[in-house]
């Protein structure tokens, strides 16, 4: 993630969250609290917001939460589509000093991609 040119990341574990009248975002309990490396895997943070969705959570209000545009929530939340085998590499390669290869822009390029097959050719392509 990126904040004000500075690239950071943070993983937030959230039981409960809703926006009351006023319009701020109050939540019941929020753990696991961390600050990634200085590369992230975009792919935790998509996985953060897709657990936040399933404990009752809008995009809409993930993204007041995070400061950020609704838009920018789904954006991160489209790596979730990027093949397993990809997904699984990325997780892999948090410890690689390689991996600032992969930032989020590249991968998302990938992602739109609806065949997996091509999802992987295109992310050889990448990493060669």
């Amino acid at each position: 993630m990126v904040y004000n040119g500075h690239a950071i990341g943070i993983a937030i574990g959230i039981t409960s969250a809703k926006v009351n009248e006023a319009g701020v975002v109050t939540t019941d309990k929020i753990t696991g609290m961390k600050r990634h490396s200085v590369w992230s895997n975009p792919l935790d943070i998509a996985r953060d917001y897709k657990e936040m969705i399933e404990n009752g959570m809008t995009k809409a209000e993930i993204a007041k939460l995070m400061g950020i545009s609704r838009a920018r929530v789904v954006q991160v939340m489209d790596l979730l589509k990027l093949h397993p085998d990809i997904q699984r590499y990325l997780n892999r390669a948090k410890d690689d000093p390689n991996a600032l290869l992969f930032t989020e822009r590249k991968l998302r390029e990938i992602a739109k991609i609806q065949d997996h097959d091509e999802q992987i050719i295109a992310f050889k392509e990448l990493i060669s």
